[in-house]
């Protein structure tokens, strides 16, 4: 799963995404796609949650092209990587550096030993490039709320790419921060002649605690958990009689009844990625099929065309937005939130389910 970070893409995603790695289980997907390893909230449990959650007027900060400003003593100053993707707390990322400003910064946080930056989530240009001078003024924000990454390997890369990516970078993510202030916001907005960034972006940042996930069998707070469980496993089997991507191995036996609501997340999200994908490779291969049959193409021009149509993908700013609120909330309740996900789709693969059942 080749992931290349802001001004190149994954192989599979018009958006720059980062590899999770879990190291428990795969994705187990049907056809031609065999990746492995990683990488709305609920409407009726919203109210008991929102505490956990900012004021939705300060869940982003808007970004202006204003001057440079100083930081007071005493206070947490970190590096900023917006991306357009969503980063769980106990995964891990692996991320290729292109552009100058981020080479810099990764040679910044090397020589200060901090080894450490925030990734948030931020719209971006199609191909994941985030460049606010050319984007529109609505889309010029950042989720205030983003992920602790720490550098655990940088490996020199310009050799073997012919100097375009600098760094192929591993990362640990910690945890999550909280956005207080911009002290550089033109560096969203600089580039060089060729649209390279050359800036990278700084803030004042508050490191949000993370408090020990809950034991489901000593307090009542992870009821999620079991509910959680249940339904992910039912949608698992209609995944299964459609032959879209589920989880194999012991995931629902060994791994989910014990793992963060954030590496739950973490696996959620890759599921609904590859389940787009496989939908829109099986969209294309009926098309090509239709082509072949009709002799509109020969064999060769409709694969040529399948492969085509099953590059790239645009996920949509929903798919994406509708997760930042389970960032934003602590463990047990990002539980909850998941839940209502899963349900969600889970309503919508039984209709989908009826459906077919309907035409046969």
């Amino acid at each position: 799963f080749s992931v290349m970070v802001d001004g190149a893409r994954c192989a599979r995603c018009r958006h720059s995404l980062v590899f999770l790695a879990i190291g428990f289980w795969a994705v187990s997907t049907p056809a031609f796609v065999t990746p492995r390893g990683w990488q709305r909230a609920c409407p009726a449990r919203r109210g008991s949650q929102r505490s956990a959650l900012l004021p939705e007027s300060s869940e982003w900060l808007p970004v202006v092209n204003s001057p440079t400003v100083e930081t007071e003593d005493n206070i947490t100053v970190l590096p900023v990587f917006p991306l357009s993707s969503v980063y769980w707390p106990g995964s891990e990322a692996t991320l290729q550096i292109i552009d100058p400003a981020y080479r810099e910064m990764y040679d910044d946080i090397l020589m200060s030993g901090s080894r450490r930056f925030v990734v948030t989530f931020t719209r971006s240009l199609p191909g994941g490039r985030v460049r606010y001078a050319d984007m529109e003024e609505g889309d010029r924000r950042l989720f205030r709320i983003g992920s602790l990454l720490y550098l655990t390997d940088l490996e020199e890369k310009s050799g073997q790419t012919d100097g375009h990516v600098k760094y192929l970078a591993k990362h640990e993510v910690q945890g999550r921060v909280q956005l207080l202030r911009l002290l550089n916001p033109s560096a969203l907005f600089e580039t060089d002649g060729k649209g390279n960034k050359v800036n990278y972006l700084r803030a004042e940042a508050r490191i949000l605690p993370e408090e020990a996930e809950k034991n489901p069998e000593e307090d009542g707070e992870e009821s999620w958990r079991s509910e959680l469980l249940d339904s992910w496993q039912e949608f698992q089997s209609l995944a299964k009689k459609f032959e879209e991507p589920h989880i194999a191995g012991d995931f629902f036996s060994n791994v989910a009844p014990r793992v963060s609501s954030g590496i739950l997340a973490a696996a959620w999200q890759q599921l609904q990625v590859q389940t787009q994908l496989v939908r829109r490779q099986k969209r294309a291969m009926e098309e090509a099929k239709k082509i072949i049959e009709e002799g509109r193409m020969s064999q060769k021009e409709a694969l040529e065309l399948v492969f085509q149509k099953a590059g790239p993908i645009d996920l949509g700013w929903d798919f994406w937005e509708q997760l930042l609120p389970l960032l934003a909330a602590n463990s047990w309740q990002r539980g909850e939130l998941l839940l209502g996900l899963v349900r969600e789709e889970l309503k919508l693969a039984k209709t989908r389910f009826a459906l077919k059942e309907a035409l046969k």
